[in-house]
């Protein structure tokens, strides 16, 4: 089951997927989240 706090990054995933296919390149977003749910990095 994925909590509130996760549902808020996977959302930013897509939201940099979706950057990265409005930019022509391949729809791809990521982040790092370190286990006390800081974001320690996030890219296309």
């Amino acid at each position: 089951m994925i909590d509130d706090t996760d549902g808020k990054h996977l959302m930013r995933c897509i939201e940099l997927a979706q950057e990265a296919l409005d930019d022509g390149d391949e729809p791809f977003g990521s982040m790092l989240v370190a286990k006390d749910y800081r974001r320690a990095s996030s890219q296309q």
